[in-house]
C-alpha cells in the first residue's frame, strides 16, 4: 500500500507538471495568434489541431501537442493517458471572427451549479483521468473511452461540453482544470503562422517553454 501511495503521488506530480507546461503553451499560442487551437481528433495520434471546431465532437478531443510544439508525452497525465482537451467555439476564433458567444463550455460543481457567468465564459478545459484512465480517450474508432462506473466521470466523458469539477475523490478520479476567458493572456500583434514551429521543442528546451 505504501508503494502504491508513492506511485500515485509521483503520478499526481507528473500530471501537475505536464498541465503547467500545457497551459503555458496554450497561453503563448493565444498571446501570439489571438485564439486557441482546436483539439486533435481522439481517434488517431497525429497531434495536429483541426482547422475549425464547431460542435461538441470537434470541440472535445486530445491536446494538439504538435501544433503547440510539445512532445507527445507532455499531452499525457502521470498515468500515461491523454488529457481530454475541450474548447469553447469562440476561443478558437479571432476577435474579428466571432460576434456572439456560441457553443460555450459549462462547468458544474457536484450539486449541478454553474461556475462561470455569461460574462465569465470558460475558454478551455483540461481533464486528467486518474490511474486507470477513467473516461479518457482510448484512441480507438468511434471516439471510444476507457470504462468508468462513476456518474460524474460518465458525464465528463460525454460529447456535451458540460463537465463536473470539484468532485470528491471517492466519486471520481477525474481532475477537471479550466481557464476562463478573462484569464487568457492578452493577444499581441503577430505574423506567426497558425502552427507553432516544431523547432519550439529541442534538446536544450525539451518542453518548448522558452
Amino acid at each position: 500500500m505504501m508503494i502504491q501511495t508513492s506511485q500515485y503521488a509521483q503520478q499526481d506530480q507528473t500530471t501537475h507538471n505536464h498541465r503547467k507546461m500545457i497551459i503555458n503553451a496554450l497561453n503563448r499560442y493565444h498571446r501570439q495568434l489571438g485564439y486557441l487551437p482546436c483539439p486533435s481528433q481522439p481517434v488517431s495520434d497525429d497531434g495536429f489541431a483541426l482547422e475549425r471546431c464547431s460542435g461538441p465532437e470537434q470541440q472535445i478531443g486530445i491536446l494538439p501537442y504538435k501544433t503547440l510544439g510539445l512532445p507527445a508525452y507532455i499531452a499525457k497525465d502521470g498515468a500515461g493517458h491523454y488529457f481530454t482537451y475541450a474548447i469553447s467555439e469562440y476561443a478558437s476564433l479571432t476577435l474579428t471572427q466571432h460576434t456572439e458567444l456560441r457553443n460555450n463550455i459549462n462547468i458544474l460543481d457536484k450539486e449541478g451549479r454553474r461556475y462561470a457567468s455569461e460574462t465569465q465564459d470558460i475558454a478551455f478545459v483540461l481533464i486528467s483521468h486518474g490511474p486507470k484512465g477513467n473516461g479518457a480517450f482510448s484512441l480507438q474508432p468511434g471516439r471510444k473511452r476507457f470504462a468508468t462506473n462513476s456518474f460524474f466521470e460518465n458525464e465528463n466523458a460525454k460529447d456535451t461540453l458540460t463537465f463536473y469539477a470539484d468532485i470528491p475523490f471517492k466519486d471520481s478520479t477525474n481532475d477537471v482544470f479550466f481557464i476562463q476567458r478573462a484569464d487568457l493572456d492578452t493577444p499581441i500583434p503577430s505574423t506567426t503562422p497558425a502552427s507553432l514551429p516544431p523547432t519550439a521543442v529541442s534538446e536544450e528546451n525539451p518542453y518548448g517553454t522558452d
